[in-house]
């Protein structure tokens, strides 16, 4: 989401994403995403621009490798002024069950 009082432009989300899951797809209606698979596992999202509170989501599909906690981080720059830096990256913690468990769904993840 854009928080400032100006369009952000040239918005670059990059993830890296954690040990352990292979990524299956990207889906996103405005980012132009591409992938760099394994070992490196690499996510980077090119978004055109957002108006002051509008919100962009990417999706990423992954699969658990193997049971166990995984935190995954991203991080996002642009080519604008930005008067708040400090809510340009988010992480979450998420607990991978053992196959056959049904586990819950992490819908949406929302940077700070």
């Amino acid at each position: 989401m854009n928080h400032g009082p100006n369009r952000a432009v040239n918005i670059i989300l990059s993830d890296f994403m954690p040990k352990g899951v292979f990524i299956n797809s990207v889906i996103s209606s405005l980012a132009n995403c591409s992938t760099i698979p394994l070992p490196v596992n690499h996510v980077t999202c090119d978004i055109p621009w957002l108006n002051p509170g509008e919100v962009e989501t990417v999706q990423i599909v992954v699969t658990a490798l193997q049971p166990g906690q995984i935190t995954n981080f991203a991080f996002s720059t642009n080519h604008g002024k930005d008067f708040n830096p400090a809510n340009n990256s988010t992480s979450k913690t998420v607990q991978i069950l053992p196959f056959g468990f049904t586990a819950p769904i992490l819908q949406k993840v929302t940077p700070k």
